[in-house]
């Protein structure tokens, strides 16, 4: 099933299946990733995401960056809980530490520098750079690059980034702050080869170029890319997708690795003007730079093999919603809440060496952490309805304790009001054959290291509730006949589910956002069981705590990234190794994703 926002994309689906070599039997790699690629869609949501696949695509033929191998969910408050804007949330990406809003990689109480993920490589003399659509010292690529006690500062962060912590590469829109600014004649006097168009961009011998400055525009955020008349009239501005690649061919250049963010502030900007035509072509533009990043990978011998490339948001922006589906090409509905910032986690897609470390929920604090370990042994598997091609049966089904209304199980979205029932309201989750040595399954000699149940879920439309939530443990083995299962007595009592919940959350209040709870004790109870011989299919409860109208999307769901997952990471023994298909199927679309497996010794 092909994607519908590029006429090229059959190179793109090729570039998928031929990243690397099949091995019938996969096992993690030791060192951290020589190379890294942050891809930022500034202020870039969950709905955004949605919405801009639902106009162009259609539900269910995902972007390229929501079939990459490994998912999370990741909040991202500034100092203090306060909404985050674009330079705490990006300071706490690049160096760990939580920062007040405004600050640029210094340290909150004393305006310390912090030391950076820009900075880790170059140290480890690898080569480093900075795109963005933004004027090049804003707060994104500065967070990475400088350090400033107030985003505001443009001249010191460009002398940062001219005398102290030269990128190789630094492309984005000319700014005109305070002397020197990122500008054409600061950039010459600092050495740099200068560009400042398409053109002149892509005329660069990337084999022998060092350092190379494309300084855009006239000053500020390069154009939306709806405004095609901006892009293709005088001043001939590249895309980001076009920087993309540039830039990748000189930093490729170092046979010691790399660094790159690639950033997408229009996407932000959509989100503060409340523009539906803007969001839905700004997402597209992330998932053409993830097509750029897949085509460089490609056409090198390793493919992916020792590069993490991570698709995220630094926050959300607009809080956005929408339920409506009119068909490709025509906008739906849509509801904004903000014209700012909001709390709503994003997601985060990961492929390539580490990406199994990005799973279930996280932190922004936590990505150049991540993205830099040594990933020893570590595995994770994914259960949803309809991902992947495997005998493994791996299905959710969701009951409504009262009333008893039986089309419920099946319903692509569950409605649970305690208004209408009368009473206190559940929802059934479960899933079958986790455990075993075949294809799919978690190996009956792991290590369960952490697991999380991943759900869509949010408000009803008249009835907005903030409250939390709960999930609970099964005890027992799912039996259809059992009242565990029957839509008339819902749950009978303690005696099926485990009395203290295994996680809690907060009730959003869109109709859909990603909640994700910690279930690592329950896998590990399981796990204990099966290597007994004892069977079970398993599942939890979900219950609100006086919760009165909410939504929860099943597995019924058409958009299949709305339906249930869980997620597991394990590790086996070193000698072990874990059973995959040669081909991984990304979320059962038939559109294999190949990696190529560095073997380890005894492996």
């Amino acid at each position: 099933m092909a994607h519908r926002y590029q006429s090229g994309h059959v190179a793109v689906l090729l570039a998928l299946a031929t990243l690397g070599a099949a091995s019938g039997w996969a096992t993690a790699r030791a060192e951290a990733p020589k190379n890294v690629i942050l891809i930022v869609g500034d202020g870039m949501g969950y709905e955004q995401t949605r919405l801009s696949r639902y106009y162009f695509n259609g539900t269910n033929s995902l972007y390229n960056f929501e079939q990459f191998s490994n998912f999370a969910i990741m909040t991202h408050d500034a100092a203090g809980g306060a909404v985050t804007d674009s330079a705490a949330s990006a300071t706490a990406m690049a160096t760990g530490v939580k920062v007040n809003n405004g600050n640029i990689s210094t340290a909150a109480d004393n305006g310390t520098p912090l030391t950076t993920l820009l900075e880790q490589f170059k140290t480890a003399g690898k080569s480093t750079g900075l795109v963005t659509t933004a004027y090049m010292t804003d707060a994104t690529p500065a967070a990475f690059g400088a350090h400033a006690t107030h985003r505001s500062q443009d001249g010191n962060i460009a002398e940062d980034y001219f005398v102290r912590s030269q990128p190789n590469v630094l492309f984005g829109g000319a700014s005109t702050g305070l002397t020197p600014g990122f500008t054409v004649g600061a950039a010459n006097t600092a050495g740099y080869t200068v560009v400042t168009n398409k053109a002149s961009m892509q005329a660069i011998n990337t084999n022998t170029a060092t350092q190379v400055a494309g300084v855009f525009g006239t000053g500020g955020t390069l154009p939306y890319n709806f405004d095609n008349t901006a892009y293709s009239g005088v001043s001939a501005l590249p895309r980001l997708s076009e920087m993309a690649t540039t830039a990748l061919n000189i930093l490729d250049n170092n046979a010691s690795g790399f660094f790159l963010l690639l950033e997408n502030e229009l996407t932000d900007d959509a989100g503060h003007g409340n523009s539906r035509t803007n969001s839905v072509h700004e997402v597209r533009q992330v998932a053409q730079t993830v097509d750029s990043v897949l085509a460089w990978a490609n056409n090198r011998p390793q493919g992916l093999s020792d590069t993490l490339v991570v698709v995220l948001a630094d926050h959300e922006t607009g809080g956005i919603s929408f339920s409506d589906y009119p068909g490709t090409g025509t906008l739906p509905t849509v509801a904004f809440s903000t014209t700012g910032h909001s709390k709503t986690p994003v997601g985060v897609y990961a492929m390539g060496a580490n990406s199994e470390l990005f799973t279930g929920k996280i932190d922004n604090t936590q990505i150049s952490a991540l993205a830099t370990a040594s990933n020893d042994n570590a595995h994770t598997k994914y259960f949803r309805q309809g991902l992947g091609p495997t005998p493994v049966t791996m299905d959710t089904t969701i009951r409504q304790m009262s009333p008893s209304d039986a089309t419920l199980g099946t319903a692509a979205t569950l409605k649970v009001d305690a208004d209408d029932g009368g009473g206190v309201t559940r929802a059934l989750i479960k899933f079958a054959e986790l455990f075993g040595n075949g294809p799919g399954q978690i190996p009956l000699n792991a290590t369960i290291t952490s697991a999380y149940l991943t759900v869509h879920t949010g408000a009803t439309t008249n009835d907005v509730s903030l409250q939390e939530f709960s999930i609970q443990r099964m005890k027992i083995d799912w039996n259809e006949s059992s009242t565990w299962n029957t839509l008339v007595n819902g749950v009978s009592g303690s005696g099926e589910v485990e009395t203290t919940p295994d996680d809690s959350g907060q009730m959003p209040d869109i109709l859909s956002e990603m909640v994700a709870f910690g279930v690592t004790a329950s896998l590990q109870s399981w796990l204990a069981d099966a290597k007994l011989g004892i069977d079970k299919n398993f599942g939890w409860m979900l219950g609100g705590l006086a919760i009165d109208g909410w939504v929860l999307f099943s597995s019924e769901a058409t958009d299949i990234t709305q339906r249930p997952m869980l997620s597991v990471s394990f590790t086996v023994p070193e000698a072990a190794a874990v059973p995959e298909p040669a081909a991984l199927s990304i979320l059962g679309l038939g559109i294999p994703i190949l990696l190529r497996a560095r073997r380890r010794r005894g492996a």
